[in-house]
């Protein structure tokens, strides 16, 4: 065997090589090059400053963060609803918002008010956002229970 074959069998290998290291590292990027969207719920803030809210009202917040390196527009944000597939629409959060990297978080709120009917189940709400592609993104369960959800023992 002559040093040709020993040549073309290392550049083979190589080969194999760098395209296996390139295709990883071409997987890696898709995954890191994405928008990743956060969506936070609080509840029972109370507005204060110069405002438009209502300032005698409580108010859960909705805040949505992009913390991906891909710009996305937010198409609509809502609250879920513990009824299977009911949702509250958001107006001030209609209509397409660009959320890039490194931009501030869009903040949502909505009145609290009309929400004790959902006070057993007020764990099971969360705040949800759609994108303009149809992805949908929710909040983590709160752990503090909102106002309206408790219940007093003595029954007023």
């Amino acid at each position: 065997m002559d040093s040709s074959y020993f040549l073309t069998q290392a550049l083979a290998v190589l080969g194999t090589i760098t395209g296996i290291i390139g295709c990883v590292l071409g997987i890696l990027n898709y995954l890191y090059d994405r928008p990743k969207v956060v969506v936070k719920l609080i509840w029972d803030m109370e507005p204060s400053g110069n405002t438009t809210l209502d300032k005698n009202q409580l108010y859960a917040c909705i805040t949505v963060a992009n913390i991906g390196r891909r710009s996305t527009f937010i198409s609509h944000a809502a609250i879920k609803l513990p009824e299977k597939n009911s949702y509250g629409i958001i107006p001030e959060g209609l209509g397409d918002e660009k959320l890039a990297e490194g931009d501030p978080p869009k903040h949502y709120y909505v009145k609290q008010n009309g929400l004790e009917k959902y006070s057993k189940d007020w764990h099971k709400i969360r705040a949800c956002v759609t994108d303009s592609a149809g992805k949908l993104f929710y909040s983590k369960p709160t752990s503090k229970c909102p106002s309206w959800a408790i219940t007093k023992k003595d029954g007023s």
